[in-house]
């Protein structure tokens, strides 16, 4: 789908987890490195399918995994960055949220005292246009390290008492930012274009995941403070935060496979019944019949939105069960 001249460009945030111990509630039917190979492929998946968008200028992955930062290494359009300061879901998209905005937008540097070297000045203000710059040599010893820099919320809250701001263009057109789930098999580039497009209409907004109490993507268009509600009932903490649902307002444009993390069996049957990326049906053709994956296709989950009656795009509130959406 090609992109409108008046349509936002997006910088698309993926958050992907350390593949050991993912996906623990496929075992003991699968083992760890079963496992892995699901989720490593899930989120390949997902992340093509993200930067062959037509509204997508970047994807931004943080991440700590090595085998994601090897795969997806001099990937056009698609930018790994380690995980800062604490971990966890909402610290890493978070951390995303940072790193996008700083890459697009003004970034605000404190004021040095007068008595400051030059050079310091000038160290800043690189590292902050390149917040995910990788240490070479740390790469190349098989490990990938964020090098110091100044971080876009201590740059924009410092100095707060004497209330001096140095102007410092990052360069580019801000973009719109997005956050994704990375475990979304089934979504094509197609269905991410139409959400996006519907997203753009409003200052922020979100898409439920198929049970309707988790987020599947969460948007914020350029210049409006994004603070992401990912976490246990995040739909509910969206819809509160003042995010536009997407899925009761715009359901024709929210497809299925956009709706449809992974992490279960039951859920990966339903995945492949609305068809899943390359990488994903690869893994569950070795799977065989290990979890019972091959009869039949899943059927159509009660709240997908072409199902639907008015009213019941969403879940009842607090029964939400996935803590990671």
């Amino acid at each position: 789908m090609s992109r409108r001249a008046d349509a936002p460009g997006w910088t698309v945030v993926v958050p992907v987890k350390s593949l050991t111990g993912a996906k623990t509630r496929l075992a003991p039917e699968l083992g760890p490195a079963e496992r892995a190979a699901l989720a490593r492929a899930f989120a390949l998946d997902t992340i093509d399918a993200a930067r062959a968008a037509g509204g997508v200028r970047r994807v931004l992955v943080v991440s700590d995994e090595p085998v994601v930062e090897r795969e997806l290494r001099g990937v056009a359009g698609v930018d790994v960055v380690p995980e800062f300061g604490p971990r966890g879901l909402a610290a890493a998209i978070a951390h995303g949220i940072a790193v996008a905005r700083a890459a697009g937008t003004p970034v605000l540097l404190p004021s040095l005292p007068s008595t400051a070297p030059a050079i310091e000045t000038s160290q800043m203000q690189a590292e902050a246009r390149h917040p995910g710059r990788f240490d070479e040599e740390a790469r190349a010893g098989g490990r990938f390290e964020a090098q110091p820099h100044v971080e876009t919320s201590q740059m924009q809250g410092a100095d707060r008492h004497s209330g001096r701001f140095d102007e410092e263009p990052a360069g580019g057109a801000p973009d719109a930012v997005a956050v994704l789930l990375g475990d979304l098999p089934a979504m094509t580039s197609a269905h991410l274009d139409a959400a996006l497009e519907a997203a753009a209409r409003h200052p922020l907004a979100f898409a439920a995941d198929a049970e309707g109490t988790g987020t599947a993507l969460a948007t914020a268009l350029a210049g409006v403070p994004f603070t992401a509600h990912f976490g246990p009932d995040s739909a509910a903490h969206h819809r509160a935060a003042g995010f536009a649902d997407l899925v009761a307002l715009e359901p024709g444009a929210i497809a299925p496979g956009l709706r449809r993390d992974v992490d279960t069996a039951g859920e990966l049957r339903e995945a492949i019944g609305l068809g899943v990326r390359d990488r994903t049906a690869e893994v569950v053709r070795a799977l065989g019949d290990r979890l019972d994956l091959a009869d039949g296709v899943a059927p159509r989950h009660p709240l997908d939105p072409s199902t639907a009656p008015t009213g019941a795009a969403t879940a009842p509130h607090g029964a939400d069960r996935k803590a990671a959406s």
